[in-house]
């Protein structure tokens, strides 16, 4: 009898390496080609020998990106390109009057996502003085750029923006400006907009403003401030379909 070792060597990005033994009695060949959540038996057999079945493995990722085995999951933001910031494990901080950054992670041009961060009372500033959300992925100068931003201020009113133009103020702030109120700016795809929206608790959302133009390509989290002391924090992004970088 002769003992045969087939391998199955498959290089599309969702599936892994398939090995098996073979027992047969004379010389065989087979092969065959797996694709995604495919399952193929090969069942071969004679009054002296038998072979097993082969069964094919996915990765359990399915379609999610290579990098984040978990896409619905959010992730801190990496923040890179920075300027006059100085970034800890929860929050960027301003030092000067000109900061900026933007984050390493990207939200495809094909997914829903969201940046987002938490309510910080160093987050209040003059007018024009705080930009957190939305930036094109290849736009490394945030200032005018971040496509809908807030400007919390002292007076506990927020400002809505876009890019660098004034849209509307939400008065009565104050019940967005405490401890434990959730931030984000999320982008719908099927829309092409983007929606600024508050939590206290995580899960139920409050629309507050709409993006009056249409967003299409890939994005990154993008910051602005013209004052130092001001802070981001818990700033993290999403992707719906994986985040790339």
């Amino acid at each position: 009898m002769l003992k045969k070792k087939l391998n199955f060597n498959i290089s599309a990005l969702h599936l892994i390496k398939v090995s098996c033994t073979l027992l047969v009695c004379s010389m065989l060949t087979s092969a065959g080609t797996f694709t995604r959540n495919e399952k193929s038996n090969y069942t071969y057999g004679s009054k002296y020998c038998e072979i097993k079945t082969i069964t094919s493995v996915t990765n359990r990722a399915g379609d999610s990106s290579a990098n984040n085995p978990q896409p619905s999951d959010p992730q801190k933001v990496i923040w890179i390109d920075t300027t006059n910031v100085t970034v800890t494990n929860k929050s960027l901080i301003t030092r000067s009057s000109f900061n900026s950054a933007r984050s390493s992670q990207i939200i495809p041009s094909s997914s829903n996502g969201y940046v987002q961060c938490d309510w910080s009372i160093l987050a209040r500033a003059r007018e024009r003085g705080w930009k957190f959300g939305f930036i094109s992925a290849d736009d490394k100068a945030t200032v005018g750029t971040i496509k809908m931003t807030v400007n919390f201020l002292v007076n506990t009113n927020t400002d809505i923006y876009e890019g660098i133009t004034y849209i509307k103020t939400l008065s009565g702030g104050t019940s967005r400006q405490q401890n434990d109120t959730q931030h984000r700016w999320r982008v719908d795809r099927l829309t092409q907009k983007i929606y600024y929206e508050t939590s206290n608790n995580g899960k139920s959302w409050t629309l507050r403003a709409t993006y009056s133009k249409k967003v299409t390509g890939d994005l990154r989290a993008g910051f602005y401030g013209n004052e130092s002391g001001k802070e981001v924090l818990n700033a993290t992004i999403q992707a719906d379909k994986g985040i790339e970088f």
